[in-house]
This record gives C-alpha cells, sequence and structure tokens, in this order.
C-alpha cells in the first residue's frame, strides 16, 4: 500500500466553482506541499487576460519553485498503468489525472447527469495512494454525494476518496486507433524548493503592489472596453479561447475573480461584522452587474439581430466604477497589520 499525504483545503471548497476544477486539483497539491502557495493561483488567477501582466504559473514558478508540468503516458493495459501509477506514488510523485465525465457513473445520479453517456467533458482526479491487493486507489476529487446544480456556486467540496482500478482506467485512458494503446494525460506539480511555508503576509504585499499600479484600474477598463466593441462587431471570435469569444472570456474571468476576492476577504475578516457589511457593499451590486453583462452577451451570440449595445456599453461603465470602490476597498485592507494572522483554513 502507497499513500501520500496531499489534503483537500476547506479554503478552495469554499470558492464554489468560480475556480475551475483543473486549478483547484492545482491549489490542492500545492498547498500540501508549501502551506499557502495556493493563494498565489487564487488571488493572481485573472493578472494575465485582464491586466497585462505575467503568466501566472510562472509567477508560481518564480515565488514558490513549484513547476506545473504537463505529460502524456501511454500503456498496454491495466497492468502497465498501475505500475506506473504505483512508481509514481512511490516516488512521491504530487500528479494528478484528466478523466472524462462521459465514462464516468459515479455522478450519473449528480450534478453530471448531462455528461455521463451524453457528452464528453475534462474532469482531474489527484492520485493520493493505491493499494494493490485490494486493487484500490486513494484520490481527492468532487464529494458525489454533495455537488448538486443548486450549491456549486457557493460551496465545492473535495473529498479523500476511493475508486477500483479499473474504474480509474475506463475514465481517464483513452485508446489508440493506430497501436491500439492506452494513454492518460499527467498533469505534476514539481517542487524545485526546500520550502515548506510561505507567509501570507509576503503574498498579500505583492498582491498589494500589483492592485495599487495607477494604472491597473485603466487596462482592465481598456481589454473589457476592447473585446466588448469587437463583440459587438462580430469580428472577435478567437479560437485559443475554445467556444467562447474573447469578451465573454475576460468578463466571465473577471466574474469568477471577484467572486473569488469576495469570499477571500469573508474569509479573512469573518469576525469583524463592519468589514463584512462593507464588503458586500462593495461587491453585491458588482457581480450583479457581471451577471446581467454576461446574459446579455450571451444573448447577442444567440441573436445577432438583438439591440443590446448601449445598455452593455452602460452596464460596463458601472462596473467600472464599482471595481474603482473595490480596488480602494482592498488598498485599505490590504494596509491593515492584523491581518495576517487569520487562520484561513
Amino acid at each position: 500500500m502507497i499513500i501520500n499525504n496531499l489534503v483537500p483545503s476547506s479554503f478552495i471548497n469554499n470558492l464554489g466553482y468560480y475556480l475551475n476544477c483543473y486549478d483547484r486539483q492545482i491549489a490542492c497539491v500545492m498547498n500540501s506541499v508549501i502551506l499557502n502557495s495556493m493563494f498565489y493561483l487564487i488571488l493572481f488567477k485573472d493578472l494575465e487576460v485582464n491586466f497585462n501582466g505575467d503568466n501566472v504559473y510562472e509567477l508560481i514558478k518564480l515565488k514558490t519553485g513549484l513547476e506545473i508540468k504537463k505529460n502524456i503516458l501511454s500503456f498496454n493495459n491495466i497492468e502497465e498503468f498501475n505500475n506506473t501509477n504505483s512508481l509514481l506514488l512511490k516516488n512521491q510523485k504530487n500528479v494528478f489525472l484528466k478523466s472524462d465525465l462521459f465514462y464516468d457513473k459515479r455522478y450519473y445520479n449528480c450534478n453530471y447527469t448531462h455528461f455521463y453517456n451524453k457528452i464528453h467533458h475534462s474532469h482531474y482526479i489527484i492520485l493520493n495512494g493505491y493499494n494493490k491487493a485490494n486493487n484500490l486507489y486513494y484520490i481527492i476529487d468532487e464529494d458525489p454525494c454533495y455537488i448538486n446544480k443548486s450549491k456549486r456556486t457557493d460551496k465545492w467540496p473535495y473529498v479523500k476518496l476511493n475508486i477500483l482500478d479499473h474504474e480509474l482506467f475506463n475514465i481517464s485512458t483513452c485508446k489508440s486507433k493506430i497501436d491500439n494503446k492506452f494513454s492518460s494525460n499527467y498533469t505534476e506539480v514539481i517542487n524545485k524548493n526546500i520550502i515548506n511555508t510561505i507567509e501570507l503576509k509576503n503574498i498579500l504585499e505583492l498582491y498589494n503592489s500589483y492592485i495599487v499600479l495607477k494604472n491597473n484600474l485603466d487596462i482592465l477598463e481598456n481589454n473589457l472596453f476592447n473585446s466588448l466593441d469587437n463583440y459587438l462587431k462580430g469580428n472577435d471570435f478567437c479560437f485559443s479561447y475554445g467556444k467562447y469569444p474573447k469578451a465573454l472570456h475576460n468578463i466571465r474571468l473577471r466574474n469568477d475573480q471577484v467572486n473569488i476576492i469576495y469570499r477571500f476577504y469573508k474569509r479573512l475578516y469573518f469576525d469583524k461584522p463592519d468589514v463584512l457589511n462593507k464588503l458586500d457593499q462593495e461587491i453585491i451590486i458588482l457581480l450583479k452587474l457581471y451577471k446581467k453583462i454576461n446574459m446579455s452577451l450571451v444573448k447577442f451570440a444567440l441573436d445577432k439581430d438583438a439591440i443590446i449595445g448601449k445598455d452593455v456599453y452602460k452596464e460596463l461603465k458601472d462596473i467600472m466604477y464599482l471595481e474603482k470602490g473595490l480596488l480602494y476597498f482592498q488598498i485599505k485592507m490590504l494596509d491593515e497589520n492584523n491581518k495576517y494572522n487569520i487562520h484561513l483554513y
């Protein structure tokens, strides 16, 4: 029996679906390896797209020594699959596998009923151990007993689970039509540093230095307005963003990030109702506007004759006004000295 000591994070669970399942697993592994390191990913997620900043994974590598590496491994059969995973776990490699919800019957009666045997959709599962005698893997994954559509926005729990080796093999491998070999996509979090803890103070100070840049909001505003303008002119579809046009991608990413920031500060100041009331004033209306503008853009995608231009531009102007209020709130909160001793887990 081989067991790694990766553990789910209650803080990540409370972010809801605003942190996608790929980054969620990266954050979980990061924090198990170096305490607090996940906050680089959580706080700086939209830095590159909306603020023309560094790629978040490059920033993580620079500040923590943690490197995110993807790899595809091939097998002739399930025995080779198990042997490979056993070796990875024995060598204390921190890896998770890409799976396909199309084949995953564990969620058939839960949140993913529209995927099982219907639509191929990527999912990610952390390998946390292997019991060869019982043909059993120990994993970290979504809790199928909890999740449903009405709850994932507020809480999306990942827990320690067991899965039989043939089940994991079936949902995480694909077979080549050329050589009949099976392959799996692995992501490894490689630790090239010897530290095991990063002070939250240092991460918040770096975050503070980013958000107080003079042209910070100007960059965000220009990026959102330019992508919106191109979208409404019908010439912005960008294949690098998959099936989403750039405007939708940027606005959804920013909406997710504001939700994450909201939950971060609610946890940080859970014992200060006056601060939480101020936080609600700054963010609740902002989130409603992001949701409204997103619905307008989806409406335009479905019907190019829809008249939404002036309303959308006004909504975005209102959003930028509220973003400025959120910026000032963060600067004030991050300048306080007593915030760094609050436990976030």
